[in-house]
């Protein structure tokens, strides 16, 4: 999009305006809007809602997974000492180190940022080897900064991003039934089960 064109073109509307101070106005208006639709385009932000992705380079992750334990546990997802263990674990670490290194089906885990802080964050797999699913492994918002829909602020950057970079659909597994009310509420429907007898949801 160019967005001097654009503007040059749109102008052609305001030969009724007789006010050099209303077509600056105008123009003004004309030309932020254009730089919101570029920003939303390169930057995964949504209209209004300023929030971006940061991705988490490998060398970066021992920050994510004490987060995430965090969460995991607060939430109420891993309740037994075998699974804190596990969850802590050199050997599941490694294995998601060689996931994230791995091409073209990449493990990433990202931030959700708005105004320069962290306020979520998420963890997904984009299968462009095969048909472009995108299985997501975790999505949540910080507690501090739930409510007022951040969680689907998020979400809409997060589809944004991930299409741009190949995301054909949406799939992921859901424990808790707060967690399947959000997943509705933006289009996920049930897709029965995995091979663990996990409920399963999907977004085309």
């Amino acid at each position: 999009m160019n967005p001097n064109r654009e503007a040059l073109r749109d102008s052609k509307n305001l030969f009724f305006v007789t006010s050099a101070y209303d077509i600056m106005m105008i123009m003004s208006i004309k030309i932020n809007q254009l730089v919101i639709k570029e920003c939303r385009r390169k930057d995964a932000i949504c209209e209004g809602v300023m929030i971006r992705i940061e991705e988490i380079p490998v060398e970066r992750i021992n920050e994510y997974w004490d987060i995430q334990f965090r969460y995991l546990v607060d939430d109420g997802m891993i309740t037994t000492d075998e699974e804190k263990e596990y969850f802590q674990s050199a050997a599941y670490r490694d294995v998601l180190k060689g996931h994230m290194r791995r091409t073209p089906d990449t493990l990433h885990m990202v931030y959700f940022v708005r105004d320069g802080v962290r306020i979520g964050a998420s963890q997904y797999c984009t299968f462009k080897s095969e048909d472009g699913k995108c299985f997501i492994l975790d999505f949540w918002v910080f507690p501090a900064y739930r409510g007022n829909g951040t969680g689907h602020d998020c979400a809409r950057v997060f589809f944004e991003y991930t299409r741009n970079d190949g995301a054909i659909y949406y799939a992921l597994n859901y424990a808790k039934e707060d967690s399947h009310r959000f997943w509705v509420s933006i289009g996920f429907i049930d897709n029965g089960t995995d091979e663990y007898g996990s409920p399963l949801m999907i977004k085309r």
